[in-house]
């Protein structure tokens, strides 16, 4: 029979043995991500968490589930206790979208947005009906459907980081290093992401969530433009929905923000209209050189001019094919937008490295 002293090693022994991966992924994890969530939402949720092999997102929950991925940007490259301490910050952050964030209100915000309309319905302000004008063209509604998402994820992460944290002060810490390492890590300034081209709502975006979720700003004294001036105008908009408890009123403030944000919107809109006629323009100059290529060398032959005649209808066909492809395509990503998710917003920020 083992006495305390050799039991004790004989599990550390084993303990060693077990790989992060197989530990943090195991049932075993998920069991205690899942009991953690219960003692803090008090079993209201009836939500499970899960840990997960996704990368492109560090951790979101669609009200039913929590999703947390196992080697995100976040966790990459640490040990196994800052692993445990950033699981466990992020399972708190989701639990306090399950506590403090109204996904009702949040579907019923969505329908009207694919309805072209805004709900709750800002307080006027000078951009108010611009954006309802664009709103009310057809299509443009689904071009504002992931920016909404992003701008109204950035704000409630500002809120929800807050109020879990001094609802549990116990794993409040766990946010916090989790805070704190979003925080360090190389994100761009506004000056490197306006170097990098990057689309001003992208910027706008960013900036947005720096400021509701740390309080910080991606821009200095030296920075100007219509951007920064936009953004200066809007920052206490920002700051009262991070401190807002109504889901109501933080909704009512993200669509002020989207308001102030609308001018943005409407120039990287048009800008990548712009860039797709061109793509297609210059696609079809291309093929009509090939053409003339073809047609001079085959000469006379009516025959196989013909046959040229007749691939090129296949080839239309094939275009057409290609587009609906295509229309398909954009299709899955606007189901995959629309559904009803709140995560961590630290993928959301600039890095340096990443594409704009």
């Amino acid at each position: 029979m083992l006495s305390q002293k050799e039991l004790k090693r004989e599990i550390f022994s084993q303990k060693e043995k077990l790989k992060d991966h197989e530990l943090f992924v195991s049932d075993s994890y998920n069991k205690f991500l899942t009991q953690m969530q219960d003692g803090i939402t008090e079993c209201k949720s009836g939500c499970e968490a899960f840990m997960t092999e996704n990368t492109e997102s560090i951790a979101y929950t669609d009200g039913t589930r929590i999703y947390i991925s196992y080697d995100s940007l976040l966790s990459k490259g640490h040990n196994r206790k800052e692993r445990h301490l950033i699981y466990c910050g992020l399972n708190l952050h989701e639990c306090g979208h399950l506590l403090f964030t109204d996904f009702q209100l949040m579907m019923k915000s969505m329908e009207a947005l694919k309805k072209g309309e805004m709900y709750p319905t800002p307080e006027d302000n000078p951009y108010l009906q611009k954006l309802r004008n664009f709103l009310y063209t057809t299509g443009n509604e689904q071009y504002i459907l992931p920016i909404f998402k992003k701008l109204d994820n950035c704000i409630e992460d500002g809120f929800v980081d807050r109020a879990v944290m001094a609802m549990v002060p116990g794993y409040a810490r766990c946010l916090r290093y989790v805070r704190n390492e979003d925080n360090s890590l190389e994100k761009m300034t506004y000056k490197e992401m306006v170097d990098k081209k990057c689309p001003r709502v992208h910027i706008f975006i960013a900036m947005t969530l720096f400021y509701a979720r740390h309080g910080l700003l991606l821009f200095d004294d030296s920075d100007s433009g219509e951007l920064i001036d936009s953004f200066k105008e809007v920052m206490p908009v920002i700051k009262k929905a991070v401190f807002s408890a109504s889901p109501f009123q933080r909704k009512k403030m993200v669509w002020k923000v989207m308001c102030y944000l609308y001018n943005f919107i409407e120039i990287d809109n048009n800008q990548q209209k712009k860039n797709s006629q061109n793509g297609a323009q210059q696609g079809n100059n291309s093929q009509n050189g090939a053409q003339q290529g073809n047609n001079s060398q085959n000469g006379a032959q009516q025959g196989n001019n013909s046959q040229s005649g007749t691939q090129q209808g296949n080839n239309s066909q094939s275009g057409t094919q290609q587009g609906n492809n295509s229309q398909s395509g954009t299709q899955q990503g606007n189901n995959s937008q629309n559904a009803n998710q709140y995560g961590d917003s630290a993928q959301t920020g600039t890095r340096k490295g990443d594409k704009p």
